[in-house]
């Protein structure tokens, strides 16, 4: 586990379920939970929020075992569209709350990305999610949020392998107290 920012225990290992269908992810995401997998990884683009809910369903485990990532969609931006639409994935997920919630992308207009992420701090603080965080935020975007945040992202969950090092991020993360996480291409 990953203790975050906040205190929150993150899971190492996550299942991300990128272009799952809604069989496979009935069939993969409990199957996995079985195997020990304890976080699930989706986003609102992924389309496929509400087939996880039905996966979760499938399973004995009780909420607070499992730990659920999902991703604001880049076309969703803003205040009252973040408000908006985490409320409508944890009603297609059927969960009164989320591990973690992350911005999908940044936008360049860098006041869109201050006042979703002003959503987002109500949204923790309103304890509809226990971490917030960012996808794919380069360095100048988490400058300049971190300019006018109350709250740090407790990650930036950004593309990293053997192909793509990303040790000036890494390096930035870690000296912000922010965790990395890395998915493949």
């Amino acid at each position: 586990m990953f203790k975050l920012n906040n205190g929150v225990l993150m899971p190492k290992i996550g299942l991300g379920t990128f272009l799952m269908t809604e069989e496979e992810c009935l069939t993969i995401v409990p199957e996995a939970l079985k195997n020990g997998y304890r976080h699930i990884d989706t986003a609102q683009m992924y389309q496929n929020e509400e087939a996880i809910g039905k996966a979760l369903k499938l399973t004995n485990l009780a909420r607070k075992d499992y730990f659920i990532t999902t991703k604001l969609s880049p076309q969703k931006l803003g205040y009252q569209n973040a408000l908006k639409e985490i409320e409508t994935s944890l009603k297609k997920m059927s969960l009164s709350y989320f591990d973690l919630i992350l911005i999908h992308w940044p936008s360049q207009d860098y006041q869109i990305n201050e006042a979703t992420w002003r959503a987002f701090e109500k949204l923790y603080n309103d304890q509809k999610t226990r971490a917030i965080g960012v996808s794919n935020f380069n360095i100048h975007h988490l400058d300049n949020l971190l300019k006018t945040a109350q709250i740090k992202p407790q990650v930036n969950q950004i593309e990293m392998h053997p192909g793509l090092q990303q040790s000036a991020a890494l390096k930035y993360l870690t000296s912000h107290d922010i965790k990395m996480i890395s998915y493949g291409p």
